[in-house]
């Protein structure tokens, strides 16, 4: 991602830093079963906004119905580099915070860019540890349908950018 859209979705999660849709999310999670463990596993240390809205007339089960956009302009530009996507929105994960071991959809491959904070992910797998180097704007194309957790050990909180795309896309590989 270009610098001025991470700095626009900077802008656009402290703007909308009173919308965090965690608990909706949780909730989903519960329903459809994809936590290891209790659903509630996700930090006081943890927020979500979201960037796509349940389109009108769609069913909140359904995750490919959250394509309305909060912010359209912000959409068309990282859709045009991610490809299709479905279910994007903000996270923060302040310093110390963790999100516990659990299992994504896997229908779907998560893209992740870090927008400010933390130059790094790490990922808790089975019984390794990976740890990432993220600068702002990279995307990562990660498959969170195995166990993982997360961990922000940084020493500023941790914006990111979350993505869902169903399909393998070809520009992520040559950069169209």
């Amino acid at each position: 991602l270009q610098p001025d859209v991470v700095a626009a979705l900077c802008d656009f999660a402290a703007r909308h830093a009173r919308e965090n849709i965690l608990a909706e999310a949780m909730a989903n999670r519960a329903d459809r079963q994809l936590s290891s463990g209790d659903a509630a596993y996700l930090t006081a240390h943890y927020a979500q906004i979201e960037l796509q809205h349940l389109r009108k007339g769609g069913d909140p089960e359904t995750r490919t119905d959250y394509t309305d956009a909060a912010d359209p302009a912000l959409m068309t530009q990282i859709e045009a580099i991610a490809g299709p996507c479905h279910r994007t929105r903000i996270t923060r994960l302040d310093v110390g915070g963790d999100i516990a071991r659990h299992i994504d959809d896997p229908r779907q491959i998560r893209i992740i860019a870090t927008l400010a904070g933390s130059d790094r992910m790490t990922f808790h797998f089975d019984d390794k540890t990976k740890t990432l180097p993220s600068k702002p704007g990279e995307l990562w194309f990660i498959n969170t349908a195995f166990e993982h957790a997360v961990v922000n050990d940084g020493q500023t909180p941790r914006i990111a950018l979350i993505a869902n795309a169903n399909s393998f896309n070809e520009r992520w590989i040559d950069g169209r």
